[in-house]
């Protein structure tokens, strides 16, 4: 099929983070009930070992970042890496789906 492909500055959303949030099993649903709400949040990835979840996000500005991690962080602790550059994400090869 067909899609397009919109770059985030393109709309004014110059800002892309990945935030990583350590909580506890209780506030996992709640986690995830929050960011189903937030429109910035373009990306939720549930994960082991220290944190529990990558949230990757897109904002028009730092400030914006800001008051998305204090939204987050009240749920637990909360680690930002602003993203300098992010490369097309890879497709799904033959060699890999073959195996």
């Amino acid at each position: 099929g067909y899609r397009a492909v919109i770059e985030p500055a393109a709309l004014g959303l110059g800002t892309m983070a990945v935030i990583r949030l350590r909580t506890t099993h209780e506030h996992i649903q709640s986690c995830l009930k929050k960011f189903a709400q937030m429109p910035e949040v373009i990306e939720v990835l549930r994960v082991t070992g220290e944190d529990c979840f990558l949230v990757k996000v897109v904002v028009p500005s730092p400030p914006d970042l800001e008051a998305i991690v204090d939204g987050i962080g009240r749920y637990g602790a909360v680690t930002t890496n602003v993203v300098l550059r992010a490369e097309p994400p890879k497709r799904l090869g033959r060699d890999l789906v073959m195996r």
